[in-house]
């Protein structure tokens, strides 16, 4: 019982992770294609 409690909040954890490394790489994306944009129209 206590095993699967472990496991459930390690997916948690891993959920969390990816999704905030996903959201890290979205936001550089962003930023990068603002910068690209902005010396396009420079």
């Amino acid at each position: 019982m206590r095993s699967g409690i472990f496991a459930i909040s390690r997916m948690r954890l891993l959920r969390q992770a990816v999704g905030t490394v996903l959201l890290m790489a979205g936001m550089a994306l962003l930023v990068a294609h603002g910068l690209s944009w902005l010396r396009m129209h420079w």
